[in-house]
């Protein structure tokens, strides 16, 4: 879902802010952006030891992808979750 989500945003870039496209004229075009299409991909991410933003689309952190990233990610003190949408109770 976040894959089809980023496409959205990719094909309107003329929505952004001079700010979003200082660096790079189209924000989710660049070389180190790697969307993972499968589960066994995104499963690898448990594992990387660089730094890096994980973008999941569940919302609520209840089902999918998201949940294998929290149980391995979370007690990394280095580690931050970060909700940009609205999140219940």
């Amino acid at each position: 879902m976040s894959i089809k989500a980023t496409e959205v945003f990719k094909k309107h870039t003329e929505v952004f802010d001079e700010e979003a496209t200082k660096k790079y004229p189209h924000p989710f075009d660049f070389p180190e952006l790697e969307c993972t299409q499968s589960v066994e991909d995104s499963m690898k991410l448990n594992s990387y030891a660089d730094p890096c933003i994980i973008i999941a689309g569940n919302g609520m952190c209840t089902a999918g992808r998201i949940t294998h990233h929290l149980k391995h990610g979370l007690s990394d003190k280095r580690n931050t979750l970060l909700f940009v949408g609205y999140q219940a109770e």
